[in-house]
């Protein structure tokens, strides 16, 4: 029998870090494109500070970065050219902490934009924290600062750095009497690498979440004197609503699910509001680069029969493709018929573990519960994978709900899963399986944000492409 599995186009996509030797944040590296869609330039005739999106109308920045008249940027990469799908947004406020000091304690401060930014996959929010850094996370600081320790080249992409927190100890130690209790700091004690002037303001993300705001340092990259930042937790941003009440939430913190995270990612690196699944209980799920999924028994290399895809449990089958079949309409721009046949190399053996899906008889239904699966990446910002399947279970929406969340985007050939209200994976488990009454009704395609409010899941509707399936398989 021949064997083909279905992937989703859009997986292909995944961004990893530039090496380029030129104009990089102070050891660190060109952002991939658009995968930060949370930062934001402040700029006034030319860029100055950075800053974050929380909410579709607040950015988080720094104090010190207040200027009387300024514009923020989003959706850039490009700071000196106009790439396209840019938004630029006047400021209706700019509230500075009323604690902040001359000595940046407090150096916190949240920018009201005139009108709510447009959320799409250029310009997205990030996900307040829940509680503080702790010594030893990995962290990603970005913006357009300086690229030199010493003078000034200022780079015109956005340039990223991996850094760690360092204990308290050895902030307090770089910077004696100098460090509050609302700051930590962020970077390598021998120096080499760190964020720099026009950085400041921008964000440092750990986890998915925005743990600090880039603040101050002595000079920049030196050995023993690691950055400085203030720390974004909710306390800083409850003090602000203390003077400023009428932004608070009934909670009492500003914004405090400004990502509208309605189920968080746990400490098992669980998918969002999901699980880890009974081990081999899902055995048509396959993996590879992008994810899968066997529908009979034949094809990058496939493997099937994962659970722990960190480690060799036994009776894994490894099997490299013959052939990859996507669909002859497949649009990379707005992802309609994001489909794909892969035939194996060899027949995969049918057992226990490794077993095929049905095919759906109908097109999903509204309300219908799905099964939705895969090894994707559990963290809004930065690459963090699982070793065990996880799944999630969530509903179909009706067309009107989907349509609803993304206007002129929905094509007839897509469907929505997940919750109105927030909740659901990481943007994508591309190429998976939505698996419905037992039958394969989704493959994974797109979406935007972790798990906004508002902003489901989209998927390939596999019952538009039934006849596609068969005349390929049998062509093939």
């Amino acid at each position: 029998m021949k064997t083909f599995i279905f992937l989703a186009f859009l997986g292909a996509a995944v961004a990893l870090p530039i090496d380029d030797d030129d104009d990089k944040i102070i050891g660190g590296y060109t952002c991939p494109k658009n995968a930060l869609p949370y930062q934001v330039s402040l700029n006034d005739g030319s860029h100055f500070c950075g800053g974050s999106l929380i909410t579709d109308q607040w950015v988080v920045s720094a104090a010190h970065c207040y200027q009387r008249q300024f514009q923020v940027h989003l959706g850039d990469h490009n700071i000196d050219v106009i790439e396209g799908g840019e938004q630029f947004i006047n400021v209706d406020k700019a509230i500075v902490h009323p604690e902040f000091t001359s000595v940046y304690n407090h150096d916190i401060m949240l920018i009201k934009l005139k009108t709510p930014a447009t959320i799409n996959s250029q310009v997205s929010t990030v996900c307040l924290p829940k509680s503080c850094p702790t010594a030893g996370t990995q962290c990603l600081v970005s913006g357009w600062g300086n690229i030199v320790s010493f003078g000034g080249i200022h780079p015109a992409v956005l340039k990223c750095l991996d850094a760690p927190v360092p204990s308290d100890t050895a902030c307090h130690n770089a910077y004696p009497g100098r460090i509050s209790s609302n700051a930590f700091c962020l970077g390598f004690l021998e120096g080499g690498k760190d964020s720099c002037d026009g950085d400041c303001g921008g964000p440092v993300v750990c986890n998915g979440e925005l743990q600090g705001v880039v603040s101050w340092g002595t000079g920049c990259a030196l050995n023993g004197k690691p950055g400085v930042y203030t720390k974004a937790t909710t306390l800083n941003l409850e003090h602000i609503g203390k003077f400023y009440g009428p932004h608070v939430s009934q909670q009492g913190h500003i914004f405090e699910a400004g990502c509208e995270v309605a189920f968080p990612i746990d400490d098992d690196d669980k998918i969002i509001g999901g699980y880890t699944h009974q081990k081999n209980s899902l055995p048509y799920q396959v993996s590879q680069n992008t994810g899968g999924f066997l529908i009979t028994d034949h094809q990058i290399q496939v493997r099937l029969g994962e659970h722990n895809i960190h480690a060799t449990e036994g009776n894994e089958q490894f099997i490299d493709a013959a052939k990859i079949i996507p669909h002859p309409k497949y649009n990379r721009n707005t992802f309609d018929n994001d489909i794909m046949l892969i035939k194996l190399k060899s027949p995969a053996t049918i057992n226990a573990r490794v077993g095929t899906i049905v095919l759906p008889t109908s097109c999903p239904s509204t309300g219908a519960q799905c099964l939705v699966s895969g090894w994707g990446n559990t963290l809004s910002v930065g690459v963090k994978l699982p070793s065990l399947l996880q799944c999630m279970d969530a509903p179909v929406l009706s067309d009107t709900e989907c349509h609803k969340a993304y206007p002129g985007e929905i094509t007839s050939n897509m469907f929505c899963v997940g919750f109105v209200v927030g909740g659901g994976w990481k943007r994508l488990f591309p190429g998976g399986p939505v698996v419905c009454n037992g039958q394969l009704h989704g493959v994974v395609s797109w979406g935007y944000g972790c798990a906004l409010k508002g902003k489901p899941g989209v998927y390939a509707k596999v019952c538009n492409y039934l006849d596609w399936i068969q005349e390929t398989m049998s062509a093939n």
